[in-house]
């Protein structure tokens, strides 16, 4: 075959993919309502070596919870997917009739996924060391970082996704309201505690269900109509006001279960570190709080890493600030341009937190190389079809099981990053838009990967 041949060949593989991609883009900017200039995307071909594809590639982007991807490489070179969080016990041991007659010390280390079955594990450590009685006060010990509420408030404060921080806390700083639906209608709260109150203004309707929740103080208010024919249950998760309160409510829960006698209070203070530790409680390991965290974009999980982070570098969890510069340098020294990000915090909750697609592409080119750090972090992903933010958002024939990637979304913003397999080939992008319309891009991006990746096959 001629040289010239080859070149018409190629040349015109090369505007059959331009106009694939372009039909495909007007497409979606048509559909959606998205302004061209609102949109970013980079697809890079990581075998190849070579962008396939861009779009105000060095435009700044909002992220969203993409930023997650971000405290995920720096949590695993800075911790090690080892890391666990401990909560620690101390005290004095018990007499011989199982009687502690001081105090109990409880000090938090973080945990994010410390919930209710690791609660039913402590008091059931207590029961396996003897203890029957507690006529001291049990102490509360979370001065590692005190409760804080860290987020922008984007007029849902209530919602599980703006949990409040804590060293010492339990299922997420947040309870479970179950709706059920059908002959019986009934809403119930999970855990069951008397520090939160639940108002139940339902009613029961034939015309099917309509749920509207808030939390107001301690009061957790469910109103609307449940369907008294069809069964239906439901749960919708509401962070809590006081994550002491809760932790000492659903400790009370599980001492009385387990028939451990309290005379004593349940407060905050400091931990007698120079009494007996009884036991330590581990966390699961940092690369399966990391995959909870992204799979299901959990700000919590990730502000809690940030100040673990913080702590093992600066010997301070509360110097975020600090350990946000450490992020920063770390994305500056694997070859990201100062100018061409912004991280303002963790979770990504916050629409300051900015990046160019192409100094994206860097990044997860970078995380995808990069053995040390490379199996956690694809480990952490979510599966298109499969698991996660996009099980059912991105079930496509072409997507699922070869699509891994987190999401990102906030009024106005959307995102999507990570890496699709196809053919042999394996390409890291992001598609990402600052719109008042974003929301609707996420019904089109796996058709944007598609286009564009089987356009550039000549398919």
């Amino acid at each position: 075959m001629s040289k010239y041949i080859r070149t018409c060949i190629l040349f015109a593989l090369l505007v059959c993919c331009m106009r694939a991609d372009g039909q495909t883009i007007d497409n979606v900017l048509h559909k959606t309502g998205i302004r061209k200039e609102n949109i970013g995307i980079e697809i890079y071909n990581l075998v190849d070596k070579k962008s396939i594809y861009s779009l105000n590639s060095n435009k700044l982007f909002s992220i969203a919870s993409v930023n997650k991807l971000f405290v995920t490489a720096a949590a695993l070179k800075y911790l090690g997917q080892d890391y666990r969080f401990k909560t620690v016990i101390y005290s004095d041991l018990p007499d011989a009739s199982g009687i502690i007659k001081g105090n109990i010390y409880i000090k938090g280390g973080g945990d994010p996924l410390f919930v209710s079955e690791n609660m039913w594990f402590l008091v059931n450590k207590l029961i396996d060391i003897g203890i029957k009685n507690i006529k001291g006060d049990i102490i509360l010990d979370d001065t590692s970082f005190p409760p804080a509420d860290v987020y922008e408030d984007n007029g849902d404060s209530d919602r599980a996704y703006s949990a409040k921080l804590s060293a010492l806390s339990v299922n997420f700083n947040s309870v479970a309201v179950s709706t059920t639906s059908g002959k019986v209608p009934h809403v119930a709260l999970d855990p069951q505690t008397s520090s939160l109150q639940l108002v139940d203004k339902t009613r029961s309707s034939s015309n099917g269900t309509s749920i509207e929740m808030r939390r107001e103080g301690n009061k957790i208010i469910v109103s609307g109509t449940l369907n008294n024919s069809n069964y239906e249950n439901k749960i919708i998760y509401r962070n809590i006001e006081n994550p002491s309160e809760y932790f000492a409510e659903v400790l009370k829960i599980h001492l009385k279960w387990r028939g451990i006698e309290h005379e004593g209070s349940i407060i905050r203070g400091k931990a007698d570190t120079n009494r007996t530790k009884l036991f330590e409680i581990e966390s699961r390991r940092l690369n399966d709080i990391l995959a909870e965290m992204n799979k299901f974009s959990n700000n919590y999980i990730a502000e809690q890493v940030m100040r673990a982070i913080a702590d093992k570098k600066f010997g301070k969890a509360s110097d975020v600030n600090k350990a946000i510069e450490l992020i920063s340098d770390y994305l500056k020294e694997i070859g990201l341009d100062k100018d061409g990000f912004e991280i303002i915090n963790g979770s990504g909750f916050s629409r300051m937190n900015r990046i160019k697609p192409v100094e994206m592409i860097k990044f997860l080119d970078y995380a995808y190389r990069n053995f040390s750090i490379s199996p956690e972090f694809m480990n952490s992903l979510s599966i298109a079809g499969i698991d996660g933010t996009i099980r059912r958002t991105h079930k496509t024939d072409f997507l699922t099981g070869n699509l891994r990637a987190k999401t990102g979304t906030l009024t106005g913003v959307r995102s999507l990053a990570g890496y699709l397999n196809y053919k042999d080939k394996v390409y890291a992008f992001i598609i990402a838009a600052n719109d008042p319309n974003a929301y609707f891009l996420m019904n089109w991006e796996g058709k944007i990967l598609e286009d564009t990746i089987k356009g550039l096959q000549g398919e």
